[in-house]
């Protein structure tokens, strides 16, 4: 059933399915777990194929109709939204700060892939001219790059957050290496 309703784009179909909420919730201790160790151990290729899937909706930016890269404005259900105190606001600030953002979606500026060859680009720099500094931004560059690696084992969606951390220590590793020249 969740097969037909599962996309790397949203998970958001698979969620809201109400049969397999229940059958989550319901399933006995280990049955969830086994069912993930059968598919890698008995399927890998498909498994494999899924993860990568998913991956490339997380580095790449497939559609941003889709992917909501900002959200401006407050908006959920109004219960929700009445407990918390606040009411629904879409004003002319938040329309403004949407519109402005939306002006660089086609741009590497919300390319993960493009701070991503940056990263790459800037850690062979720093490790060839092998200043004590530099190894401590190279270290924040691999770190992030590592970590962005492990979004191929955990990612379910394309949702932008998941990999700004790559991006800023890109941007803190360009600034860093821009003011250091060799």
């Amino acid at each position: 059933r969740g097969a037909p309703l599962y996309t790397p784009l949203q998970n958001d179909p698979f969620a809201a399915d109400q049969p397999l909420n229940v059958a989550r919730s319901e399933a006995q201790p280990g049955v969830i777990s086994g069912a993930w160790m059968a598919l890698v151990t008995k399927h890998p290729l498909l498994y494999l194929s899924v993860r990568w899937d998913d991956f490339v909706a997380v580095v790449t930016t497939p559609d941003t109709q889709i992917c909501h890269f900002v959200t401006a404005g407050v908006a959920n259900a109004p219960d929700l939204l009445k407990q918390l105190g606040l009411s629904v606001r879409n004003n002319a600030r938040d329309r403004a700060l949407r519109n402005y953002s939306r002006l660089f979606f086609a741009t590497p500026v919300y390319a993960h892939l493009a701070w991503g060859l940056l990263a790459v680009v800037l850690l062979v720099v720093l490790l060839r001219r092998r200043e004590p500094s530099d190894k401590v931004v190279a270290g924040l560059l691999a770190g992030a790059l590592l970590f962005a690696l492990t979004f191929f084992f955990i990612s379910i969606a394309c949702d932008y957050r998941y990999l700004v951390f790559l991006d800023f220590a890109a941007m803190a590793g360009a600034l860093y290496t821009a003011a250091r020249p060799a």
